[in-house]
C-alpha cells in the first residue's frame, strides 16, 4: 500500500509592528516588519524542506513632537489598514512600548478594532525578561543585541531606499557602541527592536 509523503509543514508569513512612544523630547516611531519564509535546502534525514525566515523592514515612521496620543493611535490603525490591504490574510502583531506614557495608549490600542494582536512590552534595565499580567518586561540590552545580530546574519533586511534609513543607521551605530546619552534619539531603533 502506497502512503503519500506527509504534507510539508509550511511556515506562515506574518507582520510585526513596533511602536516606541515619545517620552519628553523623543519622537514616537513605528516600525513595520514583514516575516517571509524561503526554502533554502532539504533535510538530509527526512528530505523535508528547510525553511529560513527573512524579516524585511517595510516602513519606518517617525512622528512630530508634541502630538496628541490619539494621533498615534490613528497612525497605527492607518498602518495596520495599509498592511491589511496589501496582505489580507497574514496575522499582524503590534508590540507597544508600555513604559512611561505607554500604559493608557496600550489600553486604547487593545480596545481599537484594528485586526492586530497587541503585545505590551515594558523595556527595563534588568538582566532577564519576565512576564506579568500587563505584558512582557524585556531588558533593553537583549532587545538591541538581538536586532543587531539578526542584521549581521542577514535575517533582518532594511532596504536602503526606505524612508528614515539614514537616521536608523545612526541610531543603531550609537546603540551598538553602547552610547545611551540622554539627548540622543533612539526612537526608530527601539521601534524596530520591538517589532523584531
Amino acid at each position: 500500500m502506497y502512503l503519500p509523503p506527509p504534507e510539508p509543514n509550511v511556515p506562515k508569513p506574518a507582520w510585526f509592528l513596533g511602536l516606541d512612544l515619545a517620552q519628553r523630547q523623543d519622537f514616537t516611531a513605528l516600525a513595520t516588519v514583514q516575516l517571509t519564509w524561503a526554502i533554502t535546502g532539504k533535510d538530509m534525514a527526512t528530505w523535508q524542506p528547510i525553511w529560513t525566515p527573512s524579516l524585511i523592514v517595510r516602513a519606518l515612521d517617525r512622528y512630530e513632537l508634541a502630538q496628541s496620543y490619539t494621533a498615534y493611535e490613528e497612525a497605527v490603525v492607518d498602518r495596520v489598514n495599509s498592511v491589511r490591504k496589501f496582505d489580507p490574510v497574514s496575522p499582524i502583531h503590534l508590540a507597544v512600548d508600555a513604559s512611561g506614557p505607554g500604559a493608557p495608549i496600550v489600553e486604547d490600542l487593545c480596545c481599537a478594532d484594528m485586526g492586530a494582536d497587541v503585545h505590551p512590552i515594558t523595556i527595563t534595565g534588568g538582566a532577564h525578561p519576565s512576564h506579568s499580567t500587563h505584558g512582557a518586561n524585556v531588558p533593553r540590552r537583549p532587545l538591541v543585541t538581538r536586532t543587531l545580530l539578526l542584521m549581521e546574519r542577514g535575517t533582518l533586511k532594511v532596504p536602503p531606499n526606505i524612508h528614515n534609513w539614514p537616521v536608523l543607521c545612526e541610531e543603531l551605530l550609537r546603540l551598538r557602541a553602547g552610547d545611551s546619552h540622554s539627548s540622543a534619539h533612539d526612537d526608530l531603533a527601539i521601534a524596530l527592536t520591538l517589532a523584531v
